[in-house]
């Protein structure tokens, strides 16, 4: 499991997203972060195997941490079962959440919805990574590698509390 310190994302302002794994508007995910996946280096590692995930969007509506991952075959994987996807929850107590189908949108892409109370979060923020797991459960990738990413969840349930006139 990750276990170096977490990288500190600030999306800006709440997302208001369609699971439909399509490319829906530029819209969708204007204010979403696109964090470096820290990859271990080496070039055996490189030549061994390509990434299942080669980009991510990280951004959070009133109620859910949103994701939204590329990659060449995690889609197809994720679609026919043979890859399922988890967040790794850090703090004192690390967890694993399941990532279940209703969050997800599989299309051409991959975007999810968690619920923040499926989550558990209790001080605003989450430290969070994610995994790629086979139909086994063993875990074929995580993001980013040995660290946590760390996002604050808005404690407003009103949808316009980070807009402005």
């Amino acid at each position: 499991s990750p276990g170096a310190g977490p990288d500190r994302l600030e999306p800006s302002g709440l997302l208001s997203i369609t699971l439909d794994g399509k490319d829906t508007s530029f819209l969708e995910w204007v204010g979403a972060v696109t964090p470096a996946l820290a990859r271990p280096g080496g070039a055996m590692h490189e030549v061994a195997a390509s990434p299942l995930i080669s980009e991510v969007r990280v951004g959070r509506s009133v109620r859910a941490l949103c994701l939204r991952l590329h990659g060449a075959a995690l889609a197809a994987d994720v679609s026919a079962g043979d890859a399922s996807l988890a967040l790794v929850v850090g703090g004192a107590d690390v967890r694993i959440v399941p990532i279940e189908r209703s969050w997800l949108g599989v299309g051409t892409i991959i975007e999810a919805a968690i619920p923040v109370d499926r989550i558990g979060i209790t001080d605003g923020e989450i430290a969070f990574a994610i995994q790629v797991r086979d139909r086994s459960e063993a875990v074929l990738e995580t993001v980013p590698h040995g660290r946590y990413w760390t996002v604050a969840i808005p404690d407003s349930p009103l949808i316009g509390a980070d807009w402005q006139a």
